[in-house]
């Protein structure tokens, strides 16, 4: 393996690690959430009030990741040292004062917001969807600042922390839920999300120190680095922020239908972001500083191949993940969620919209790294094209199919945009690397549906037979699952079997 494969195996396992750790966190936090309040209009009323800092995280925040790390790391190739913590330093001052003026401003506009964002609310929970806004509206500046670190360590390849951060997050949720819901309900959980995004931000501060980070108290607005950051600010934002664009949509077309459809949606909304959360978002973090790296010293061929390494490990994980869970989607869900206030209509109305959200999951998983690969090479305004391509098609979709599917017409609706949106992407790419090995990703996806859908078969047969509790069900056909999936996988030469294993071994003998 080269010494580049090498650097990406060693910061995947540590990803990995931290990832699984965090969404690990993420589900607890979610089941915690849902046993002491489950599908109730208090909870669509947290829901929609998460949504500004949820929805700002996704996008701004991920967008500052995006834009950071290409600046950054053209400094870092050309050996301005001093200069990449001038730039970072001027981004993050202009950050922070236009966070906390965003924040005002969603404080002082937080009825309009709701209105917004859940026009079908009414009566008692439009109000409380309103104070629970104005409770956690504040945490989008610590969200903010916390993701332009994480970019800023990204760059420098430093992604353990950075993606230790949310399970410091996650933990704080669930220790608001555990200890301050029985005295403040719903209100105690919209502080814990305040302070959880504080951690957030606070955990990452010791890495910049160790990486000898200067801070400079510079504020200057014509600064090359601040110009590119804000010139390229929004049509990334819209590029990255498809999926939470998708989210926004869902809640707003299922304030019309039954009760408890906004938190069915996000329930099963966040169970497809366990393996997509985990696997995806290792793989094209990772990828990312790579592509950058080449990007700026101009070696397209390296560029096209660690792109197409990175598809292929996406349709190796994500792909058997999604059949999994589409074939399992109602005992999982019980198994997760159904207990407390979380009874069996809401596990029928998670599975229902888990099933159509797994269609998807492959265009989301390929999105993450193939969108990566556009701001490397600082071409801004195809994923913007293809991203308004794709909500066009989502908003027809999701108004056409909401009278026959009910809640279900919107995650199917979600599925179909986001695989529009990710294959006019893989057609585009090819402007940039004409010689992208397109025959070698469809051959490895073509191996790796083959043996899924083996794989989600037999499962499917075998839980059909089996009379256990919905525990040992979902384990003992999920292990079956694995091993079913990894033997397929042998069978059709699958390249990424190595590849993992490769991985896993080397991850073993450094603990050994």
């Amino acid at each position: 393996m080269s010494y580049a494969s090498g650097k990406i195996v060693r910061a995947a396992g540590i990803l990995l690690a931290m990832n699984l750790l965090s969404r690990i966190l993420g589900y607890v936090r979610d089941a915690v959430i849902a046993g002491h309040f489950g599908t109730s209009g208090a909870t669509d009323a947290y829901m929609v009030a998460y949504t500004i800092p949820y929805f700002l995280q996704s996008i701004v925040g991920m967008a500052f990741v995006m834009i950071i790390v290409p600046i950054l790391t053209d400094y870092g190739v050309k050996g301005q040292k001093e200069e990449m913590w001038k730039a970072a330093s001027v981004i993050f001052n202009w950050t922070a004062l236009l966070l906390t003026a965003a924040a005002l401003i969603g404080i002082a506009g937080s009825e309009v917001l709701v209105k917004l964002m859940a026009p079908g609310f009414t009566g008692d929970t439009a109000v409380l969807a309103q104070e629970l806004t104005r409770i956690i509206m504040p945490s989008i500046i610590f969200m903010g600042l916390g993701m332009l670190i994480t970019g800023i360590l990204n760059a420098q390849h430093v992604f353990g922390v950075p993606a230790f951060a949310p399970a410091a997050e996650n933990i704080i949720v669930i220790l608001s839920v555990i200890f301050l819901s029985s005295s403040l309900g719903i209100h105690g959980l919209a502080l814990g999300t305040l302070i959880g995004f504080m951690f957030f931000l606070f955990v990452q501060i010791p890495s910049l120190k160790k990486l000898n980070f200067k801070y400079f108290l510079n504020f200057d607005i014509h600064h090359p680095a601040l110009l590119k950051a804000a010139s390229g600010l929004i049509p990334i934002i819209f590029g990255v922020g498809v999926n939470q664009i998708y989210l926004a949509l869902n809640r707003a077309f299922a304030s019309f239908v039954a009760e408890g459809s906004i938190s069915a949606i996000d329930f099963a909304y966040r169970l497809i972001n366990l393996p997509l959360g985990i696997f995806a978002a290792t793989i094209s973090t990772v990828v990312f500083p790579t592509m950058s790296e080449h990007a700026a010293s101009g070696n397209k061929w390296e560029f096209a191949k660690t792109l197409i390494r990175g598809l292929n490990l996406v349709s190796f994980i994500i792909i058997p993940s999604a059949v999994g869970l589409l074939v399992l989607s109602s005992p999982v869900v019980a198994m997760l969620f159904q207990r407390g206030a979380f009874d069996h209509r809401a596990t029928v109305m998670t599975a229902a919209a888990l099933a159509y959200f797994t269609l998807g999951m492959y265009g989301w998983g390929a999105n993450m790294v193939i969108t990566r690969a556009y701001y490397a090479l600082n071409d801004i305004k195809t994923p913007v094209t293809a991203g308004i391509i794709s909500v066009i098609v989502n908003v027809i979709l999701s108004y056409l199919l909401l009278p026959f599917l009910g809640h279900g017409a919107l995650p199917l609706a979600n599925s179909i945009s986001v695989s529009v949106q990710t294959a006019l992407l893989m057609i585009f790419i090819t402007k940039h690397l004409p010689y992208i090995e397109f025959t070698s990703l469809g051959k490895a996806f073509a191996k790796v549906l083959a043996a899924s859908l083996i794989m989600g078969f037999a499962v499917y047969f075998i839980s059909r037979e089996l009379d256990f509790s919905v525990y040992l069900e979902t384990a003992v056909c999920v292990g079956l699952g694995v091993v079913l999936y990894i033997f397929a996988a042998y069978i059709f030469r699958i390249e990424e079997i190595s590849f993992i294993g490769e991985l896993v071994a080397r991850k073993l003998k450094g603990v050994c």
